[in-house]
This record gives C-alpha cells, structure tokens and sequence, in this order.
C-alpha cells in the first residue's frame, strides 16, 4: 500500500472516524510570521502519549503529507500536529532569505500554540534540519526525534546532485512555481524511485499525487527563501550533544539525499539506529507505507512516552 492510498484507507475502514477529527487553525509568531497549522485526534488515545510534531521538506505543505499524519497518529496512539512551514502553502511569505533557526522558532510556535510542552519530531528532508535544530534549540521539549531522508550539513555531508540543486534554482525563480508543469514534473519525479514510476500502476498514483501537489500554494520569493535555510545549514559540530531516543530513516534509492548522509547522522548522533527502506525514494514512506508507519509508531510508543 502506498501513500497514495492512504486517504481512500482512511475512507474505506474504522480509521474513517478518525479522519474526520482533524482541525486546522492559524497563529502568529513573536516575529509576527502567520502560520497556519493542523491538529490530529485519533479516536483511541495512548494515556500519556506525547504529540508528534511533523515537519516536511522544501516546496511541500501540510497537505502534501497526504494521509501520513492520520495514519501515524493513528497506529501510534497520539495526537499529530503538522504545518505549512514559512513560505509555503496557507503560511505567510515573509522576506527571505530564511535561517532554519527561524524555522525552529515556526515550528516551536506550533507546540505553544497546540499547549504542548514535549513533543516528538519527525522531520523529512529541510524538515529534518529543522528536526535537528529544534532537539539542539529546545532540549527540554523533545521527547524523541526521526529524522528522515536529511542531512547535517557541512563540509561532512554529501549534497544532493548538482543537477537536482539546479533544477530547485530554476523551479524557486519562477514567477508562479505551480504554473511550471515541467519543473513541477521533475521535481516530483525525483521524490520517487524508478522502479515505482515505471509501472502503469505507479505513472496513475503519480498522476494523483501530482494533482494532490499542485493544491499547495507556492510562491517564488517563499521557495528561494527556503532554499537559502538549506544552503546555510550545519549543525554537525553539535550532534553529540543529543541524549534522545533518535531513528534515522531513508531510502536506499533516494535520488536527491545521498544514503551517506543518514548514516553519518546515526553514527554522530549518540545511540542513534538506522534504518533503511529497500528500494523506496526520497519520500520513502511512499512505498510499503503502513509497514513503515507501523515500523515508526512502534518506535514512538517504545521510546517517548
């Protein structure tokens, strides 16, 4: 099952009525930045079970999760907060360039204004800087961490191919990103391994996640303002300073963040665990999704609460 199916899974079982328990609401940080944020309910509840805090990557919203937050919260017994990052979909726009510091501060604002002082963070790609940052910055509120398909930055790391980084540059300079049916294509097509778009099966949900993609709004100043938060960032230096449960997790065909870089992760991060998703891209929850999500709820329920 893939992440494409996830909503229709919503719909057809028992999840249905958890589905329905989504609230989305608006804030506005002490830097006077407007985002807008959901809040997740599974009907069944785990007494005591700390929120988790999703973070997504360059040029995606909220609702570029899909069905993720519904189906993780709902396997790991929690509630599941999640936002449209600065610069990006029902967010404010605010002059760039950005700092995953203020990112941090963003997403810290979520929790403050959901009334959570501990939180889990799952972050995938930028959202896994952020992730990072957010442990290093507010040690106290951070119960565990899954870093996803990131980096820690610096002369250590690997980027991702030049060819991708350019593709970003091109995609960010357009006066109306969504209206660039070919950069939009591209970009996608990256997020996903070949072995799954090569398949009459994986071009339809593609199709579907493309027209599912093209709903988040996207402006040229937001995505080069993100681009400049990835550019800048390294945290390598601090790693070691995390003492929290930490799972980092990737795909072994990833085309954009080398596998490299996770593993350098797991190793620097003390006690850190690694895992790997065969075959599976970039967005490797895309792939084998409820065996992942049931893979990280366990993780959650075992370590964070």
């Amino acid at each position: 099952l893939t992440c494409f199916s996830c909503w229709r899974l919503l719909e057809q079982s028992p999840l249905r009525l958890v589905y329905l328990m989504s609230r989305v609401q608006r804030l506005c940080t002490a830097a006077n930045v407007h985002i807008e944020w959901h809040r997740f309910t599974p009907k069944v509840l785990k007494p005591g079970a700390v929120p988790l805090l999703l973070i997504h990557g360059f040029g995606c919203g909220a609702n570029d999760w899909g069905g993720w937050p519904k189906l993780l919260g709902a396997r790991s017994k929690r509630e599941v907060l999640y936002f449209d990052n600065r610069g990006i979909g029902a967010s404010a726009v605010p002059p760039g360039p950005y700092t995953v510091h203020q990112m941090v501060e963003d997403a810290h604002a979520v929790t403050s204004a959901a009334g959570s002082r501990r939180v889990s963070v799952m972050g995938i790609s930028l959202g896994g800087m952020v992730a990072q940052q957010f442990a290093l910055t507010h040690p106290q509120s951070t119960t565990a961490l899954i870093l996803g398909c990131t980096t820690h930055g610096g002369q250590a790391a690997v980027p991702p191919p030049e060819y991708f980084l350019d593709l970003c540059r091109t995609w960010a300079a357009e006066l109306e990103p969504n209206a660039s049916d070919a950069s939009v294509e591209e970009f996608m097509r990256y997020m996903l391994p070949p072995a799954l778009l090569n398949t009459s099966v994986g071009e339809r949900l593609f199709r579907q996640f493309k027209t599912a993609f093209l709903q988040t709004w996207r402006t040229s100043a937001g995505m080069k303002g993100q681009l400049a938060a990835m550019g800048r960032f390294n945290c390598t230096e601090q790693l070691g300073k995390l003492t929290l449960p930490t799972l980092v997790t990737c795909g072994d065909c990833d085309k954009v963040m080398p596998i490299t870089n996770s593993e350098s992760l797991a190793r620097l991060i003390p006690d850190a665990r690694l895992r790997t998703w065969e075959n599976a891209g970039h967005f490797f929850w895309a792939q084998n999704t409820v065996e992942v999500a049931d893979e990280l709820a366990q993780f959650l329920l075992d370590t964070c609460d």
